[in-house]
């Protein structure tokens, strides 16, 4: 089993980017990794306490003709810390925002578009908040459930706060 450790900052440097809704957020995604514009990242749901995103099959295909694996986990990782990222903006909380772990389950092949979603618990959130305005570092962990369950990611996401 291998866990990731993926660093985006939830600002750029000398300015801070608020990310206000879907469009502002993608757009983050898209400049901050490149890959995504490749994969054809697109979040088409954004709420307080969800998020659904998809990926177009044909940039993300194996030889099979269906989703590759490694696509698969590289989605729903940018599921996860977008969602993640939305929370934190809401909150104007300026922050580092990581996976410390991260686990999938393949159940069946996606042979469509590829969709993930995200949804939490708004007290979950708001313990969350409040923990990393406590201590300065938070942990969260999410679920992202790709298609209908065809697969499904566990990941450990930590925050934590940069100093000014």
């Amino acid at each position: 089993m291998g866990f990731s450790r993926v660093i985006v900052s939830t600002t750029y440097v000398g300015a801070n980017l608020l990310v206000s809704d879907s469009q502002q957020l993608q757009s983050l995604i898209r400049d901050s990794i490149p890959l995504s514009d490749f994969m054809q990242f697109e979040i088409t749901a954004l709420s307080a306490t969800a998020i659904q995103t998809s990926a177009a099959l044909q940039n993300n295909i194996n030889i099979h003709g269906t989703a590759f694996a490694g696509s698969l986990y590289s989605l729903a990782m940018l599921t996860a810390w977008a969602m993640l990222t939305h929370c934190l903006q809401q909150h104007a909380i300026d922050a580092e925002l990581v996976a410390a772990r991260a686990e999938i389950q393949y159940r069946k092949p996606v042979t469509g578009p590829v969709e993930c979603q995200v949804t939490l618990d708004s007290s979950t959130i708001d313990s969350f908040i409040s923990q990393l305005g406590r201590k300065g570092r938070a942990r969260m962990p999410v679920e992202v459930i790709i298609g209908e369950r065809a697969a499904s990611m566990q990941a450990q996401m930590v925050a934590t706060v940069n100093k000014l």
